[in-house]
C-alpha cells in the first residue's frame, strides 16, 4: 500500500506569500475618516519612481513595499465598503475594489452591454478546457473594461442533487470535470494580466449545495466526503491562482463556512497554499471573528467601516492578521495587474460611467458564446434520424413553447441581464429555415416564473380564468397590507394565474433579476415587515367536461370558494398540496374566489430571506383539451411538417426545484403535440435534467441548457445540421424525482423551507451522482458522460502507460501515466467524440470506494472514416487526486498499490474498452520529522529571564525519509507560513515562534515553541528639584521590563577634597542643600538589568 500526501503548496513559490511580521502600524493612530478623492479630476496613478513599481520584483515583496508606505487610514480604506467594494487611493496608484458578479459573463455593468454566455452547465458539458478558458478571457475582458477589478466567477458548486436551484451556473457532479472546467475559466481571467488588470473570485467554498436556508442550515458531511467530493474539486480552482475566492453562507460542521476556522485557515490557507483574500458572499459573515478565523473581507453590511476599524483599533482583529488582510488585498492587486493595468475609471471616487464595449469585443463575444452553446448542447435522442432537418423536406414548422420568442434564462444573480444582442430560438429557426418554408410560432403555455419551482400539480393556465371584469384573461388580485384583508386593498391588478413561490427572488427581481415576463410580485408583499394577505376573484371557465382536481401548493392559509361554496380550507406549515375533484362542464363560468395568508412558521418575509408568498391555484385537467393554449399548439402542429417544442423551466438563487417535472402543463403539451405529429423535435433549455415521460414518443429531443444571447443561432445550425452535436452530459439524468428521493435516499429540500435550524446530512457519502447510481444499481434516464451525435464512432483499442510510483528516500522518479485510445469516425459526417475514461474499484480494504470513478476525457475531430487517437494523461499526486482515496485514519490521501481496471468509453455506462492500470508501492513513511530550534544566544543575556541583546532563532526541521520536509512557523502568534531563514527578533517585547515541520509522505511533526522576552532599551531617569525643601526627586520609567531600582549618590566636599559616597538606594526627596554637597549623580537599572546613563544635579 502507498501512503502520500499530496504536495499542497504548489506552483512558484515566489508567487507565494512567506509570512513574516508585516511592519505594524501604530494603532494608535486615528481610523476614522477614509480618503475620499474628489471624482472631478481624473487622479495620477502611481509614480514609476515608486519602489512597488518594480515589476522585476514578486508580487508578494511589491505589496510589502507598498504596505510599508501606507498610513493607517490608507490601509483602513481597502476594506471600506467591504464585500460591497473599496474606494480608490489614486496617490498611491491602487484602484477601487469593485466587483460584478458573474457566473455566465459580466451580469449587469449599468447601461453597459455585455456578453450573456451559456450557463456553467453547458459549458461544462462541452468537456472543453479551451472553451472554458475562453469563456474566462473574454468575461475578465469585459469586467476590466466596464471598470470592474474583480469578477466574482466562476460558479463552482458541485451538483450534489438535481434539485439545487443554482445548479445551472456549476459545472457538474464530478469532482475531476466540476475542478478543472471553472479552473480553466480561472486561467482565461489571467490570461489578460499582462494588458488588463482583473481578477476571478470563484465561488462559493465550500458544500454550497442548495439554496433552501443556505444561511441558516448546517451541512454535515464526514472528512473523507469533504476530502473526496468538495475539497478536490476545489484543489485545481485554486492552483489556478484566483485573485480571491467567495466563502458560503452554510455551516459546515456547526460552523459558518466563512467563520470556519479548519476550512478558511488550515484547508485554503495552509494546505492549499491559496495566496489572495477570502471575500465572503453577501452579508455572510456574522462576527467579527470571521477575520481571525480566515475572513479577509466581508460584507456589505456587516460589519460597517466603523466597527471594522475599532476592531482593528482595539485588537479584536489582532495586528498580524490585519497585516496578512493587507497584504493578500495587495499581493492580487499586483499579480493580477490591478495597479500596473487599472481597469477605466478605477482610480475614480466614485466610478465614473463606463464607455460601452468596443465592437471587436462585442464580436468575439458574440462568436464564443454561439460556439459554446453549439458545443454544450446535448443530443439525448435522435429516432430514426429525425435530426437534421432539410429545407428540402420540410415546408412548415410550428415552433411552440413561450419562450422561443425571447432571451431564455434563469434568474438572479447568476444571468446577464443586459446582452449585447439576443438571437431568439423562434428568430435562429425563422431566419434558418428561409422564406420557402413556413415558421408559426404559438406560445403554448403562461410565461415560466419562480413559482413554478413549487412541487405538486400543474398551474391552472390563463386561457381558462377570467379577471372579476368577466372579460380579462387572468385573475384579479387583492394585496392588502394587513394579514386578514381588512383596510384598503394596497394594489389591485389582474395576473395571468395564481402561482408565487419567490423568497428573495422577490427582492432581485427588483435589481432586474427577474426577467421572465410573468407578474413580479406587488412592493407591498416584497418589502413587507409582517405578514399580508391577498384575495384572488375571477372564473374558471373550462373548454371540457370532466373530473378536475383543484387546488393549492402552498406554505401558509388559503381557503377555496367556488359560486360562493367553499370547496377547499387548508393550512399549511410546510409546503404541501391539496386537492378537491370537482365536476366541471364545458362552457360554464364559475366564479373563484381563493383568500390567502403567508402565515406559516418562518414564513415571512421575502426580503429576510424567507419564502414569503408561497401558493399556487393548480390543476389535474381530465385531459390536455382543457387547455386553450395546448389545443391552439396542437392545431399548428397538425398544420406543420414538423413541430418544434422549445421546452423551457426557470431556476435560479434562492429556490430550490420542488420537482423535476417540467412547468406550466408542459408535459401535457408535448404528448398531445407528439399524438398528432410524430416529427415532434423537443428543445429542452432548462436548468437541470427534468422528468420525459413523453421520452419515447418523440422524434428527438435535446438540452441546450440556458443557452446564452446566441441561443436562437446556435440552436437552428445544430437543428438543420450546420453544426453536429458533440456535448455529454455533466451530470447523471435521473427518470423522476421519485427515483432521486425515493431509491437513492436524496431528500428534496423544498419541503424544509421555512426551517431557520435546518441540519442537512450527506449520507450518500462520496456517491454524488452517477456514483450513488452504480452503488444502488439504478438505471437514470440518462447517463453521465452521455450525448450523441449526427455520426458514429467506433472505439478500436486501447493502449495503458502505467505510471512510475514515486520512490522513497527523497529521489522522485515518478512519471505520469498514459492511456491511448483508437477511435474511427465510422459515420458520413464530421463529427468531435470525447473520450470518458474511468477506472474501477481501489485495490484497497481499507475503504470502500466507487465502482466507477472519471480518471480523465480527451476529445478528437474526425472526417467521415477516418482514425485518430486520443491521449489521456494519467497523473498521480497533483491536485485532482487520481487513483487515490482520503483515508481517514491517516488523515490524508492515499494511492494504493495494484491493479486498477480502467473503462473507456462513450459515457460511464457505455464502456467500449477495458484495461487495467498498475501502480507500484512507494516505501511508506510513518514517521513524522523532528523540529529543532536553535536560540542565539542559548540563554537570556539580561536578568530575571530577559534578553538585552537581539535574539536569532533558526528552524531547522530532519525526517528519517524526506530529505527536506516543509517547514512552517507561526511568529508572534500569526498563521503559520513557510520559514526561509533565521528568523530575527530585536525589538522589545515578548515574542514566539511556533514550528512544525511535514514530510512528503504527509506526516506532521509536533510542534515545538520558544517564548521569549527582550528589553534593549534602558530607562530614562528625570530628577525635579524642590528649592524650597531642598530636595531632589528621581523619577525613573521603563516601557519594556519595569523599573527594578533607581539609585543615587554625592559629591561631597570633606577635609579639602571631593569624595564621592558609594550608590544608594533611592527611597525618598534626596536633600541637597547642604554646603559639603557637591553635586548628585543618579541612575536607574530595569528589571533585565539595562542600566541608564548617570545623571547629575549640581
Amino acid at each position: 500500500m502507498t501512503l502520500f500526501k499530496s504536495d499542497l503548496s504548489r506552483g512558484d513559490p515566489s508567487r507565494r506569500s512567506p509570512r513574516r511580521p508585516w511592519l505594524r502600524g501604530l494603532l494608535s493612530v486615528a481610523v476614522a475618516g477614509a480618503l475620499v478623492a474628489s471624482a472631478a479630476a481624473v487622479p495620477a496613478a502611481a509614480a514609476e519612481g515608486d519602489p512597488w513599481m518594480d515589476t522585476t520584483l514578486s508580487s508578494d515583496e511589491r505589496a510589502d513595499l507598498l504596505a510599508a508606505a501606507m498610513t493607517m487610514d490608507q490601509k483602513l480604506t481597502l476594506f471600506e465598503g467591504s464585500g460591497g467594494g473599496a474606494v480608490a487611493i489614486p496617490e498611491l496608484g491602487i484602484p477601487a475594489r469593485r466587483e460584478i458578479d458573474g457566473a455566465s459573463g459580466v451580469i449587469a455593468a449599468g447601461a453597459v452591454q455585455t456578453t450573456a454566455f451559456p450557463a456553467g452547465q453547458s459549458i461544462a458539458s462541452s468537456w472543453n478546457l479551451e472553451l472554458a478558458q475562453e469563456f474566462g478571457r473574454i468575461a475578465g475582458e469585459e469586467a476590466h473594461l466596464a471598470g470592474f477589478s474583480g469578477w466574482a466567477g466562476p460558479s463552482a458548486d458541485l451538483r450534489r442533487t438535481p434539485f439545487h436551484g443554482r445548479q445551472f451556473a456549476t459545472y457538474g457532479e464530478d469532482p475531476l470535470l466540476g475542478g478543472l472546467m471553472p479552473a480553466g475559466v480561472v486561467e482565461g481571467v489571467n490570461e489578460n494580466n499582462d494588458t488588463m488588470g482583473v481578477y476571478s473570485l470563484p465561488k462559493h467554498f465550500i458544500a454550497n449545495n442548495q439554496e433552501t436556508a443556505r444561511s441558516t442550515m448546517d451541512t454535515v458531511l464526514d472528512e473523507r466526503t469533504l476530502r473526496e467530493l468538495y475539497v478536490r474539486q476545489w484543489e485545481p480552482i485554486v492552483e489556478a491562482d484566483p485573485g480571491a475566492i467567495m466563502c458560503a453562507y452554510p455551516k459546515v460542521n456547526g460552523s459558518k463556512a466563512c467563520q470556519n476556522p479548519s476550512l478558511m485557515s488550515d484547508i485554503l490557507k495552509g494546505e492549499l497554499g491559496f495566496p489572495g483574500w477570502i471575500s465572503s458572499d453577501f452579508n455572510a459573515c456574522t462576527s467579527l471573528e470571521a477575520y481571525n478565523f480566515g475572513a479577509d473581507v466581508c460584507g456589505p453590511n456587516f460589519p460597517d467601516f466603523a466597527t471594522f476599524s475599532a476592531a482593528v483599533e482595539n485588537g479584536t482583529i489582532s495586528p498580524a492578521r490585519f497585516d496578512d488582510m493587507v497584504h493578500r488585498i495587495l499581493r492580487t492587486y499586483f499579480e493580477h495587474g490591478l495597479i500596473d493595468n487599472p481597469p477605466p475609471g478605477s482610480l475614480q471616487n466614485p466610478a465614473p460611467a463606463a464607455s460601452p464595449l468596443p465592437a471587436s469585443v462585442v464580436q468575439e463575444g458574440q462568436e464564443a458564446a454561439y460556439r459554446m452553446a453549439v458545443d454544450g448542447s446535448v443530443l439525448l435522442r435522435n429516432e430514426n434520424d429525425a435530426l437534421p432537418l432539410s429545407t428540402d423536406d420540410v415546408d412548415s414548422i410550428a415552433v411552440i413553447g413561450e419562450g422561443a420568442d425571447r432571451y431564455i434564462t434563469g434568474f438572479g444573480s447568476d444571468i446577464v441581464v443586459n446582452p449585447t444582442e439576443t438571437s431568439t430560438i423562434l428568430d435562429g429557426i425563422t431566419e434558418r429555415a428561409g422564406a420557402g418554408t413556413t415558421v408559426e410560432h404559438v406560445e403554448g403555455w403562461d410565461p415560466v416564473r419562480p413559482g413554478d419551482l413549487l412541487p405538486g400539480a400543474q398551474p391552472i393556465p390563463s386561457g381558462v380564468l377570467r379577471a372579476a371584469d368577466g372579460t380579462t384573461p387572468g385573475i384579479t388580485g387583492e394585496w392588502f397590507g394587513s394579514p386578514d384583508f381588512t383596510g384598503p386593498a394596497v394594489t389591485t391588478r389582474v395576473d395571468d394565474q395564481v402561482n408565487w413561490g419567490q423568497g428573495l427572488v422577490a427582492l432581485l427581481a427588483t435589481f432586474g433579476y427577474d426577467p421572465s415576463p410573468a407578474p413580479k410580485l406587488p412592493a407591498v408583499a416584497t418589502f413587507a415587515g409582517a405578514p399580508t394577505s391577498t384575495r384572488w376573484t375571477g372564473s374558471l371557465n373550462p373548454t371540457e367536461t370532466g373530473t378536475y382536481g383543484l387546488g393549492f401548493t402552498m406554505l401558509g392559509s388559503a381557503t377555496m370558494y367556488i359560486d360562493g361554496e367553499e370547496v377547499l380550507n387548508v393550512d399549511a406549515d410546510t409546503i404541501q398540496t391539496f386537492s378537491v375533484d370537482r365536476v366541471l362542464e364545458a362552457g360554464q363560468s364559475y366564479d373563484i374566489r381563493i383568500d390567502y395568508v403567508p402565515d406559516a412558521p418562518n414564513q415571512c418575509c421575502s426580503t429576510g430571506g424567507n419564502l414569503g408568498t408561497a401558493i399556487r391555484l393548480d390543476w389535474t385537467p381530465p385531459s390536455a383539451a382543457a387547455s386553450p393554449q395546448i389545443v391552439e399548439a396542437v392545431a399548428a402542429a397538425q398544420r406543420s411538417d414538423v413541430a418544434v417544442i422549445v421546452a423551457n423551466d426557470y431556476m435560479g438563487e434562492s429556490l430550490d426545484r420542488g420537482t423535476l417535472a417540467l412547468s406550466q402543463n408542459e408535459d401535457l403539451l408535448i404528448s398531445a403535440v407528439t399524438a398528432v405529429n410524430p416529427n415532434t423535435i423537443v428543445v429542452l433549455t432548462t436548468g437541470t435534467g427534468v422528468e420525459m415521460p413523453w421520452v419515447d414518443d418523440v422524434a428527438a429531443v435535446f438540452e441546450s441548457w440556458y443557452p446564452g444571447q446566441e441561443q436562437g443561432r446556435a440552436v437552428a445550425a445544430l437543428v438543420f445540421g450546420d453544426e453536429n452535436f458533440s456535448g455529454k452530459l455533466p451530470i447523471t439524468w435521473p427518470k423522476s424525482t421519485e427515483q432521486v428521493t425515493d431509491e437513492l435516499g436524496i431528500e428534496n429540500p423544498v419541503y424544509d423551507v421555512n426551517n431557520p435550524a435546518l441540519t442537512v446530512e450527506y449520507t450518500e457519502g462520496v456517491n454524488v451522482g452517477y456514483r450513488g447510481y452504480d452503488a444502488a444499481d439504478i438505471d437514470p434516464l440518462f447517463e453521465f458522460g452521455y450525448g450523441l451525435s449526427y455520426t458514429d464512432f467506433e472505439y478500436r483499442s486501447i493502449e495503458v502507460q502505467d505510471p512510475t510510483a514515486r520512490a522513497a528516500g527523497g529521489e522522485d522518479t515518478y512519471q505520469p501515466g498514459l492511456v491511448k485510445v483508437e477511435v474511427q469516425n465510422t459515420g458520413d459526417v464530421a463529427g468531435t467524440e470525447t473520450v470518458n475514461l474511468y477506472h474501477g474499484v481501489l485495490p484497497t480494504d481499507r475503504a470502500v470506494t466507487p465502482e466507477r470513478q472519471l480518471l480523465g476525457w480527451g476529445q478528437i475531430t474526425l472526417e467521415p472514416g477516418a482514425t485518430g487517437t486520443v491521449e489521456i494523461p494519467v497523473p498521480l499526486y497533483d491536485s485532482t487526486h487520481r487513483l487515490a482515496y482520503w483515508d481517514d485514519e491517516y488523515d490524508y490521501w492515499v494511492t494504493p498499490e495494484g491493479q486498477t481496471e480502467l473503462f473507456a468509453g462513450a459515457s460511464s455506462r457505455d464502456i467500449r474498452l477495458t484495461d487495467s492500470v498498475s501502480v507500484t508501492t512507494p516505501v511508506v513513511d510513518t514517521v513524522a520529522p523532528t523540529v529543532t530550534l536553535g536560540i542565539d544566544p542559548a540563554e537570556p543575556t539580561g536578568d530575571d529571564g530577559w534578553y538585552r541583546d537581539p535574539v536569532t532563532v533558526t528552524v531547522s526541521a530532519t525526517d528519517d525519509v524526506d530529505a527536506a520536509p516543509s517547514v512552517v512557523a507561526s511568529i508572534d502568534g500569526g498563521d503559520f507560513a513557510p520559514v526561509t531563514g533565521p528568523i530575527v527578533f530585536d525589538t522589545d517585547g515578548e515574542h514566539s515562534v511556533v514550528a512544525k515541520a511535514t514530510d512528503a509522505a504527509g506526516n506532521v511533526s509536533e510542534t515545538v515553541q520558544w517564548n521569549g522576552k527582550i528589553d534593549r532599551t534602558a530607562p530614562t531617569v528625570v530628577a525635579t528639584e524642590q528649592k524650597s525643601r531642598y530636595r531632589l526627586t528621581l523619577t525613573a520609567t521603563d516601557a519594556t521590563s519595569g523599573v527594578d531600582q533607581v539609585q543615587y549618590r554625592y559629591q561631597i566636599r570633606y577635609q579639602g577634597k571631593m569624595r564621592m559616597t558609594p550608590w544608594l538606594t533611592y527611597r525618598s526627596p534626596v536633600l541637597f542643600g547642604l554646603p559639603q554637597y557637591v553635586k548628585v549623580e543618579y541612575r536607574a537599572t530595569d528589571v533585565a538589568g539595562n542600566v541608564s546613563a548617570v545623571g547629575t544635579y549640581r
